[in-house]
């Protein structure tokens, strides 16, 4: 039964209980609160007034079936937190696009999205040893810049820069004096498409709250939503709206990154990609994307080149390891990198750096948080000491875990 009108239930409440009445959509949705306080919108669907519905006797009934209080009762008690388009508390960055999901609902903290630049790394669930490779080190050089890394918490590349993009989140609370990083990294900002509170895939369960307890994981779906494959190439268009900038990792010809990119061309967005082998078919849509004219992606200075001409407004913080020289613990990279070239001319001598990032790993699978925290080294040196050994075939990195080959 509908609760009565006492005046105690928060627009919020009202704007939860329509975003879950079966057969109201994001469209639909945005069409009642169009102009309208969400508790004025209740009413005048349980009064039978509904313009926006093509047929609105089932949502009718639907509603006056409906107890807001239990259905408020239940986001409260899942830490959900509801924040209606046009009033405080909801993103500014999102609020803008025209697109912009009338209620949001979000675990953590949702404002850390107007206070860093942002940049959406997005590819294929099936991705290979590189691309995941390398989403993880562009999240965590990223994170590390001060920006927040957006993305679908998907498989494959989502999860990987994800991962990489928590690992340098969490290094800087654990050592905020970390001078190599900074006291002021980029959170995670995960959007998904199904509820909050209802983690999928099941594997990125930790992850999951991970990015919660960072930053935060955004959604237009109402707890208890029923799945559906609708929902996913929907909140694409919430990834492109939030970001500054898109980079496409690693995406197949015909792959669902593809409406991210659209819907950051759409409204103008940077798109950058990640070039890759002719031969591997998770290369084969960000190699047309730069055939098509996207801004190529080396490395991290690349993307944040384009963030800093997308956002000139905003402070983004270039890490020391980009361009330049930098000495960490006695180390310089120059002298890591002559160390490279002597090993790639068949010298004995093993790097000191690479030797330093496999005692940290030692014999067990373990994070990228895990080397910075047993090595000491700075994150630009670890990640890059990361990839040589994976291109040594020394190391296996899948989803931000690396193990000895």
């Amino acid at each position: 039964m509908a609760t009565p009108d006492d005046g105690t239930l928060p627009e919020e409440a009202y704007a939860a209980a329509l975003a879950s009445l079966p057969g109201v959509g994001p469209k639909t949705l945005r069409a009642l609160l169009d102009s309208t306080p969400p508790q004025t919108a209740w009413q005048a669907l349980l009064a039978g007034r509904t313009a926006p519905l093509g047929r609105p006797a089932p949502v009718v009934r639907a509603a006056r079936a409906t107890d807001v209080a239990e259905v408020w009762k239940r986001h409260r008690r899942a830490g959900i937190g509801v924040s209606v388009l046009g009033r405080a508390g909801y993103p500014a960055a999102l609020a803008k696009d025209p697109e912009a999901p009338a209620v949001l609902f979000s675990l953590g903290d949702p404002s850390v999205v107007d206070r860093h630049p942002r940049v959406a790394i997005v590819g294929t669930r099936s991705a290979t040893r590189y691309g995941l490779g390398v989403a993880a080190q562009l999240g965590a050089e990223l994170a590390a810049a001060g920006v927040v890394v957006a993305s679908g918490l998907a498989l494959g590349i989502d999860g990987a820069a994800h991962e990489g993009s928590y690992a340098a989140w969490h290094t800087v609370q654990a050592t905020s004096s970390a001078a190599s990083i900074g006291p002021n990294a980029g959170p995670p900002v995960a959007v998904v498409a199904g509820a909050v509170d209802a983690p999928y895939p099941r594997q990125h369960t930790g992850l999951w709250w991970r990015v919660a307890e960072a930053g935060a994981v955004l959604s237009e779906s109402p707890a208890d939503s029923a799945d559906g494959g609708w929902r996913f190439p929907m909140r694409n268009r919430i990834i492109a709206a939030l970001a500054d900038v898109v980079v496409v990792v690693e995406c197949h010809a015909r792959g669902g990154s593809l409406h991210t990119v659209q819907a950051a061309a759409k409204r103008g967005i940077p798109v950058g990609a990640v070039p890759g082998s002719v031969r591997s078919p998770a290369s084969a849509g960000t190699n047309a994307l730069l055939a098509d004219g996207c801004f190529v992606v080396r490395d991290v200075s690349d993307v944040l080149v384009a963030v800093g001409l997308a956002t000139a407004s905003l402070p983004i913080r270039r890490p020391e390891g980009c361009g330049g020289e930098r000495v960490e613990e006695g180390i310089a990279e120059s002298e890591v990198e002559q160390s490279a070239d002597d090993a790639d001319d068949g010298s004995q001598e093993e790097d000191p750096v690479l030797a330093i990032v496999l005692d940290a790993i030692g014999w067990e699978r373990c994070s990228l948080e895990d080397v910075l925290a047993r090595s000491g080294l700075a994150l630009d040196v670890a990640a890059g000491a990361l990839e040589r050994l994976r291109a040594q075939g020394r190391l296996h990195g899948v989803g931000g875990w690396w193990e000895r080959a």
